[in-house]
């Protein structure tokens, strides 16, 4: 399955079952180490609000999803989730190339989500193509 799938998926099943909101793929946010590319976000309302007419955002939405290709997070990734804390993310999740979810928050791992408690560790694609 392919980083797109899964990031098509998520954002689709964010919109399906979170309201107040919209799931935004390839958001970018400015920090302070620069520009960051967020794979796929969740603004609530105010956020998006505050997005109008920039491109950019200047904090980190309430969900920021990121997705890594090998087994295990790599230092980048581990880094820009330290990141996105520091720009006041609520929850990061991050997902393997098996669709392996692992929520965080900043005060570390959680079993499940707490903004999203519907969404499971694993994502069980179906391919009806």
């Amino acid at each position: 399955m392919s980083h797109k799938h899964f990031l098509t998926y998520l954002q689709q099943q964010l919109e399906q079952n979170l309201y107040g909101g919209r799931a935004v793929a390839d958001l970018q946010m400015d920090s302070t180490a620069g520009a960051q590319s967020i794979d796929l976000a969740w603004l609530s309302d105010g956020q998006l609000q505050l997005l109008q007419g920039f491109e950019s955002v200047p904090f980190a939405p309430c969900i920021c999803i990121e997705f890594f290709s090998s087994t295990a997070p790599d230092a980048t990734t581990v880094q820009k989730k330290a990141l996105l804390f520091n720009h006041h993310a609520e929850e990061v999740w991050l997902c393997d190339a098996q669709g392996q979810l692992t929520f965080f928050n900043q005060n570390g791992q959680l079993n499940q989500s707490r903004i999203a408690p519907r969404f499971q560790q694993n994502i069980h694609w179906q391919n009806d193509e």
